[in-house]
C-alpha cells in the first residue's frame, strides 16, 4: 500500500508555544485605583477606614483594620473630608446683596457706628422733657449656708426726663442709683448675716457639750 506524501505547509508549529503559554500563570487585574475611604460591609463592625491604612491581603482585597474582613473597592465609603462646593456663577448672581445702611423715618441711621454696632442712638427730644420713666432693680436672694438666706431689694425708682436727656439716659441714671442702694444693703445684711450665723454656731456648739 503506497504511503501518502506529506504535505509541506508554511505554518509554524504552535503546540509548543501553546504548552509554554499554558505553564505561565494568568495575570490578574490588580486594583490600583482604590477609593480614599472604605466601609466594612458587616453591620456588627461597620468600621470606617482609610484605604491606605488597610492591609493588602491579595490583589484587589484589603483587610478591615477592626474585624479583619475582606474589603474590596466596592466597599466605598463617603469621603472623610468632603470638599466644600463653591457656588456657581449663576448662584452667586441670584444671591441677594446685603442691605445697605438706609435712612430711617424721623432721621438717624439704622446703625449707630460704622464699626458694626446696631444700637440705636436717639437724639434728645425736647417734647420728652418731663415725661415719667420707671425702673425696677430685682430682688437678690443669697444662701451662703443651707436654709439660712438673706435678701436684697427689690427697688423701684421713678424719675422724669430732664432737659438734654433721652428716656434711656434717665433710666440709666436711676439704675445707677439703685445699684448703689443694692450694694449698701447687701454689705449691711451680709455683716448681720455672718454675725447671726456665728452666734448660732456658738449656741449649737455650747449646747452639744
Amino acid at each position: 500500500m503506497a504511503r501518502r506524501p506529506k504535505v509541506m505547509t508554511n505554518e509554524a508549529p504552535t503546540q509548543q508555544s501553546e504548552e509554554a503559554s499554558g505553564d505561565q500563570p494568568k495575570q490578574e487585574n490588580v486594583v490600583t485605583d482604590w477609593p480614599r475611604a472604605l466601609l466594612c460591609p458587616f453591620p456588627s463592625c461597620g468600621a470606617r477606614q482609610l484605604s491606605s491604612a488597610a492591609k493588602d491581603i491579595k490583589p484587589g482585597v484589603k483587610e478591615c483594620i477592626k474585624c479583619r474582613a475582606g474589603l474590596t473597592p466596592m466597599n466605598r465609603a463617603p469621603d472623610i473630608t468632603p470638599e466644600t462646593k463653591q457656588p456657581t456663577r449663576e448662584q452667586a448672581q441670584t444671591q441677594p446683596e446685603p442691605r445697605k445702611d438706609e435712612p430711617r423715618p424721623g432721621g438717624g441711621s439704622r446703625f449707630a457706628h460704622s464699626s458694626g454696632s446696631t444700637r440705636d442712638v436717639a437724639a434728645p427730644n425736647p417734647d420728652d422733657v418731663g415725661e415719667t420713666v420707671s425702673a425696677t432693680w430685682g430682688e437678690e436672694l443669697y444662701s451662703p449656708q443651707q436654709f439660712c438666706t438673706f435678701r436684697v431689694g427689690s427697688f423701684t425708682r421713678t424719675t422724669k426726663i430732664r432737659e438734654g436727656e433721652t428716656a434711656l439716659d434717665a433710666k440709666r441714671r436711676i439704675y445707677a442709683e439703685m445699684r448703689q442702694m443694692a450694694e449698701d444693703e447687701r454689705h449691711e445684711k451680709m455683716s448681720i448675716y455672718l454675725e447671726a450665723l456665728g452666734h448660732m454656731f456658738t449656741v449649737m456648739k455650747g449646747g452639744s457639750k
